[in-house]
Formats: structure tokens, C-alpha cells, sequence
């Protein structure tokens, strides 16, 4: 009989395993994902050729930024369809080396196709293996990003405390606007630093001011895709932005970009103040009585 009821027991008491749902990403989230691979991998490439590869005018690196991001773009649709349907065939098991041969594939047929459209000759073999780590690190990034936990509409748009329905869209725009403004930036400061470092043009006069701006970037960075509360965020965003103050009192000529950016981040930070809540509540219900009631 004890035996009967402790099976009995262990029956009742026995829990079905459910084993959880694993969401696919949906096409524009990998096409996202996909160009974010893209750029971080070739800015780490830009940024090995720097440092290993010394030169005079390794500064000028920081032309090829734009040229990146617009290639980015068509690299996240094109090659993002790709992993996608993969990722629909596959029943989203596509793994990380899977993800890697599709990127590292795709780039080398665009670039084999761009090479017979313009005739151009192979890479000299000093070239030859820079040549091939531009193939294979964009690949292989894109492989890592795909199929992350990374949304990147969602990180841009992101709002922090609740503030209400109207900042909120102040804040979701600001971020929209701030935080690839300043990754662009800090992209863009950390190889021109590198570069002026290692130049004796005229440039290298300026190099604490490069110094301050590249460390601002970098801090702002951290800074606006971290999730911090809004009563740390201010007085960091204060001692992030002091170099932006002080490049704008050393150079005037600046005054206009100085100015528009920091009202930018004044906005950005106003928006998710929850003070602002309070005083923007108070001032509809002052226009509410005066104009309507």
C-alpha cells in the first residue's frame, strides 16, 4: 500500500518538460545584424593596419569611413537575405561557422565580381595578406553578430526610465540621432588619433586635443548603449561632454557644430530626466486651464 501511494505520488508530482521556443530573427533584424558585423570587423582591420602598418598619412584612414557605411548597407541586404533564408531552411540552427562561410563567400565573389568589372590587377604580395584578412574578417564578424541577441533598432530607440508619451518620442529621436553620430565618431576619432601619434606633420600639434576628443567619444559610447538610470546618466554626461566645452572656448570657429551637438545631448538627457516629467506635466495642465478651461 505505501509503496502504491509513493508511485502514485511520484506520478502526480512528475512535470512534463516543455523545451522552450527559440524565435527566429526576422529578415530585417539580420540584415541589421549583418551590417553591424560588417563595420565592426572592417573598423578592427583599419584599426591592426594602423598600428602594425606605421605610416606618415595613416590618418587618411578615416575617409574610408563613409565608403564603409554605405557598403554596409548594401551588405546588410544583400548578404542578410542570405543568413535569413538560411536561417528559415536551417529551422534556426544556422551556426556561428555556418553564418561565417555564407559572409566570407559573398564578400569574396563581390570582390572577385568588382575586380573583372574594372580590370583591376591583383594585390602585390605585400598586399596579399591584408587583402585576404579583408575578406575574411568581414565574413567572419558578420557570422559573431548574426544571430545575437543585437536588435539594433531597438538599442537606438531605446528610451531608459519612462517619461511619458511625448518625450518619449523626443528621447527615442534624440537616440536615433545620437548614439550612431557618436559611434561614427568614436570609429573616426580612434584611427585619426592613431594616425596623428605616428605623424610629424603639423597635425601632431594637436594631438591633446585628439586625445581629449577621441576619450569623450569613447566614454560617450559606453555612455548612451549602456542601460543606466537617468539620476547616474546626467552628472557622467556632464564630466563626458567637459572636453566638447573646452574644445569649443579653445576653438571658436567650431562654435556652431560645438553648440548643435551639445544642444543634441541636452535634449537627449532632458528627455529622460524624470523632472522634466514632472515640470512638462505641470505646464500642460497651466495651458490647459488658461486655454481651454
Amino acid at each position: 500500500m505505501t509503496e502504491t501511494t509513493s508511485i502514485d505520488r511520484l506520478v502526480r508530482e512528475r512535470r512534463v518538460y516543455v523545451a522552450p521556443v527559440v524565435r527566429r530573427p526576422n529578415v530585417a533584424t539580420v540584415m541589421a545584424q549583418t551590417a553591424v558585423g560588417y563595420i565592426a570587423a572592417n573598423f578592427l582591420l583599419i584599426l591592426a593596419r594602423v598600428l602594425l602598418v606605421q605610416a606618415p598619412r595613416n590618418f587618411a584612414y578615416v575617409f574610408i569611413l563613409p565608403a564603409m557605411l554605405v557598403f554596409a548597407v548594401g551588405v546588410g541586404v544583400t548578404i542578410g537575405l542570405f543568413i535569413w533564408a538560411g536561417f528559415e531552411m536551417a529551422g534556426n540552427t544556422l551556426k556561428i561557422a555556418s553564418r561565417s562561410i555564407i559572409g566570407v563567400m559573398m564578400i569574396a565573389l563581390a570582390c572577385l565580381a568588382t575586380m573583372l568589372v574594372f580590370g583591376w590587377p591583383l594585390p602585390s604580395p605585400e598586399l596579399q595578406p591584408w587583402a585576404l584578412a579583408m575578406i575574411l574578417a568581414p565574413g567572419i564578424g558578420i557570422g559573431v553578430v548574426t544571430g545575437s541577441r543585437l536588435r539594433l533598432w531597438h538599442e537606438l530607440v531605446r528610451r531608459g526610465d519612462p517619461v511619458g508619451r511625448v518625450l518619449g518620442v523626443f528621447a527615442a529621436l534624440t537616440g536615433v540621432i545620437l548614439r550612431p553620430l557618436v559611434a561614427v565618431s568614436f570609429m573616426a576619432s580612434s584611427i585619426a588619433l592613431i594616425g596623428i601619434l605616428q605623424s610629424d606633420g603639423p597635425q601632431r600639434t594637436n594631438w591633446r586635443w585628439w586625445t581629449l576628443m577621441c576619450a569623450h567619444f569613447t566614454a560617450g559610447v559606453v555612455l548612451l548603449f549602456a542601460r543606466v538610470k537617468s539620476e547616474v546618466l546626467l552628472p557622467l554626461a556632464v564630466i563626458v561632454n567637459a572636453p566638447v566645452v573646452a574644445a569649443l572656448l579653445k576653438f571658436p570657429q567650431l562654435r556652431y557644430v560645438a553648440i548643435g551637438y551639445l544642444a543634441l545631448w541636452a535634449v537627449f538627457l532632458l528627455t529622460r530626466w524624470r523632472q522634466t516629467r514632472v515640470a512638462f506635466s505641470v505646464l500642460k495642465e497651466e495651458f490647459r486651464y488658461y486655454l481651454i478651461d
